[in-house]
């Protein structure tokens, strides 16, 4: 059996022992000139925010604080009986179809406004509540408006549920701020920044075609829709409902419903009541 032998590392011989020596001089030198003749960095000091910066700050936390309890989760369960499941083009493996939404409160007794493709054909609509923990209900359907895209949901029973306003969408103008809240992906109370990109006259989303919309570049992707637009104010001024996008998911151009287009299903809930509600937020 032939034994493996290791060798030990060849010593340098007179040539390689002097270009060591050079080499090592080399780096001592080096190592004394940055010691001795290289500038010391000065350290990156931070700069301090303007104060409109501060404030604006303090007012998009504010915004988030007072708007987001009102911001409701919505899940929608469509039951695929076998004659409907033998339609549809991939059949789920479980006899009901889920989606998701959003939708906001406007009205403490438990009116909720979304889109109305976000609970078209739903057999169960269920509603998650964060405020101040987690509630889940079912929510019942008041009015749909499919031309407008809008719908009202009802929450049973006699709670009081915090809310938000209506703005006047009419006075919201190009380049204002526009703050997004909803749940994309499932993700509940996210919000999003931007401003008010353009008033588009009309725009089509498959089938369906809408007028007198606000675009946005604050960030919405799926389950984003029925979810709030507001302003600095805190009052929605539009409703979130689609986005432009090849890929189907947020590239910069969302679209949101203006509010006073929802005024003729949220109005008549406001006759008679208080309006200095303290369940009330956006005020």
């Amino acid at each position: 059996m032939n034994a493996i032998r290791f060798r030990s590392p060849t010593r340098a011989g007179p040539r390689g022992r002097g270009l060591l020596a050079t080499a090592a001089a080399s780096l001592t030198c080096y190592w004394l000139a940055l010691q001795s003749g290289a500038p010391a960095r000065a350290p990156v000091e931070a700069v301090a925010p303007s104060r409109e910066a501060l404030e604006l700050q303090v007012s998009f936390g504010r915004i988030a604080e007072r708007v987001r309890p009102a911001v409701v989760s919505i899940r929608t369960i469509h039951y695929a009986g076998p004659k409907r499941r033998s339609r549809l083009p991939r059949p789920p493996a479980q006899p009901w179809v889920e989606g998701i939404g959003s939708g906001v409160l406007v009205d403490p007794r438990g009116y909720i406004l979304t889109n109305e493709h976000v609970v078209h054909g739903a057999d169960r609509i269920e509603i998650t509540v964060l405020d101040p923990t987690p509630q889940e209900y079912a929510a019942s359907l008041v009015h749909a408006d499919a031309e407008l895209d809008l719908a009202l949901l009802k929450v049973p029973g006699r709670r009081t549920f915090s809310y938000a306003s209506l703005g006047d969408s009419s006075r919201v103008r190009v380049g204002d701020w526009a703050v997004a809240v909803g749940n994309p992906f499932g993700l509940q109370q996210t919000v999003t920044v931007g401003v008010i990109s353009a008033v588009r006259q009309s725009f089509r989303v498959e089938q369906h075609v809408y007028t007198d919309f606000f675009q946005t570049d604050a960030a919405i992707n799926r389950g984003n829709s029925g979810g709030p637009l507001v302003n600095l104010r805190g009052e929605i001024i539009g409703i979130n409902t689609a986005i432009y996008g090849p890929t189907g998911v947020f590239t910069g151009i969302g679209f949101a419903i203006p509010s006073n287009q929802a005024r003729g299903l949220v109005n008549p809930l406001t006759v008679g009541r208080e309006e200095t509600d303290p369940a009330a937020v956006g005020r």
